[in-house]
């Protein structure tokens, strides 16, 4: 008590570090599939059409999710959300990208006509598919909370099928009487989380892919 009101007599504030929630779990996976294999494929990032939040947020979560890739995998072909639509619009393929996101998300099921398609023009094995399952900001009980939860899948062009599904969330509580938290930190924590638990890892570096 007395620090206390020694700090508050000199005009000081006491900094609280934010208290911050993690969560992250694989969700799927088929047997044939590890995380090596990423790795030897490279994968591209769907647009997240799907979801919370309006499109700039999607775009920001696609965009991380590219990045978290590219820290996981230095070595792959790693395909942003932009280039991926900016190399399939000549040809229009950006518009059947957007029918077999759509698509799935209404059926869960995959279009092997689109992904035979994509398979043709894009030079990675597999496609990040990703959606936003929470996006909030508010002020409450004298803190300033904030949630991010991604849910994200990866698809096997050659086998036309999903091999493998996870989920990662952040939530942080910062008090108002301090600098607040950005978002795009949690938008860099749910993707570099989500990242992390692609696998199973086989343990040693994959002379090739796996066979469907």
């Amino acid at each position: 008590m007395a620090v206390a009101i020694g700090m508050a007599a000199w005009g000081c504030a006491v900094t609280l570090p934010p208290q911050v929630t993690i969560e992250h779990q694989q969700r799927y996976v088929v047997p044939s599939f590890y995380r090596e294999a990423v790795g030897i494929g490279g994968v591209a990032v769907l647009p997240f059409l799907g979801g919370v939040g309006p499109e700039g947020i999607r775009n920001d979560a696609a965009f991380e999710l590219a990045q978290a890739y590219r820290r996981a995998f230095p070595r792959a072909t790693v395909i942003t959300r932009e280039e991926l639509l900016r190399t399939l619009k000549p040809n229009g393929l950006d518009k059947a990208v957007a029918r077999l996101v759509t698509g799935y998300e209404a059926t869960q099921k995959l279009d092997p006509t689109v992904l035979l398609r994509l398979q043709q023009d894009v030079s990675v094995r597999y496609l990040a598919y990703g959606r936003l399952e929470r996006f909030s900001e508010r002020d409450a009980d004298g803190m300033r909370k904030k949630e991010v939860e991604l849910y994200t899948e990866l698809w096997d062009l050659t086998c036309r099928q999903v091999v493998w599904a996870g989920s990662s969330s952040h939530r942080v509580a910062d008090s108002l009487q301090q600098a607040a938290t950005p978002m795009g930190d949690l938008f860099v924590g749910v993707a570099t989380d989500a990242v992390a638990d692609v696998g199973p890892s086989i343990g040693k570096k994959a002379a090739a892919a796996p066979s469907c």
